[in-house]
């Protein structure tokens, strides 16, 4: 079963699990983030180590805080309730070398949030469970976000809906995006329903990727590390870059460019997930084309903190 046929299917049976139960505090009390450690191995071609360590952060409705706060993926201010993501991730203890938490997400997207205390502080996040409006009472019920597109007059088939959770994020900012471009792309104008953290060395974890073509590494750091992978390592959501079909030999470094760069004038309705970005350049598509051609010729190297 492909990537995209089995992401869609955990997606679907995840929402009739939970749509009906979705504002009901029995529910959301009942669920939580899961937390875990990545063992060492290797995570090429799907065949994934034992988690480690693994406990369940649970969102009891008498620890719940409200705070008011501008949240970027809806463009305004709300009152959520919730509790901050540096909590979320305090009560794990993970390993002195442990530098890297990777946000996973329900739509296969992973985000990862360095653990240096001056990040954390400036990223600012918050997992909210319900959102407070300023009559009536306080819901579990998220608004669901679609994606822009200037050329389409029809509604979005496949927005970005919300389980239990939506994280909360004040700012674009991401440490692995250049903040001259943060309004261009940013990772959380993407995300969905938060549904585990995993903590990784963060060398080690990059070390995944590095096939001695800099410049295309960088690349897939700044822009595709949150949505794509190389043989099922890194995030779902997204085409992988090179199982079942390497994306070197369908598109030449010039397709990339025009894929990446400019928008599909259908693109709304077909369904299609993927944020243009205008600033991208023809030597970064050369870049990324050359690191997926490594990628398809070897084994990723393990993971090895």
């Amino acid at each position: 079963m492909s990537m995209f046929r089995r992401g869609h299917l955990f997606l679907a049976v995840l929402g009739l699990a939970t749509n009906v139960q979705m504002a009901s505090w029995s529910y959301a009390a009942a669920s939580g983030i899961s937390l875990w450690t990545r063992h060492s191995g290797s995570y090429s071609d799907d065949q994934n180590p034992t988690k480690s360590k693994t406990q369940v952060f649970e969102f009891a409705p008498g620890k719940l805080v409200q705070r008011r706060m501008l949240d970027v993926q809806y463009g305004h201010t709300a009152n959520y309730r919730g509790r901050p993501l540096v909590e979320v991730i305090a009560s794990y203890k993970h390993a002195a070398n442990d530098d890297l938490a990777l946000l996973h997400f329900a739509n296969g997207m992973i985000v990862p949030v360095p653990l240096d205390e001056a990040d954390i502080k400036r990223l600012d996040a918050f997992v909210a469970v319900e959102v407070c409006p300023k009559k009536g009472a306080c819901s579990g019920d998220f608004s669901e976000v679609a994606k822009e597109d200037a050329y389409s007059v029809t509604g979005d088939p496949r927005p970005i809906t919300f389980t239990w959770n939506k994280i909360v994020v004040p700012t674009l900012w991401h440490p692995e995006v250049p903040e001259a471009r943060q309004h261009i792309f940013t990772p959380w104008h993407h995300v969905d329903t938060l549904t585990g953290i995993e903590f990784v060395n963060s060398a080690a974890y990059y070390r995944q990727f590095d096939l001695a073509e800099a410049e295309g590494l960088s690349v897939f750091r700044q822009r595709c590390q949150y949505c794509h992978s190389a043989r099922y390592v890194g995030s779902r959501y997204g085409w992988d870059f090179v199982t079942p079909l390497p994306i070197f030999e369908k598109r030449p470094p010039e397709q990339l460019l025009n894929h990446v760069k400019y928008p599909k004038t259908m693109a709304k309705r077909m369904g299609l997930m993927m944020p243009n970005q205008s600033d991208v350049t023809e030597p970064e598509m050369k870049a990324i084309w050359r690191w997926m051609k490594k990628a398809a010729s070897r084994p990723l190297p393990s993971y090895k903190p």
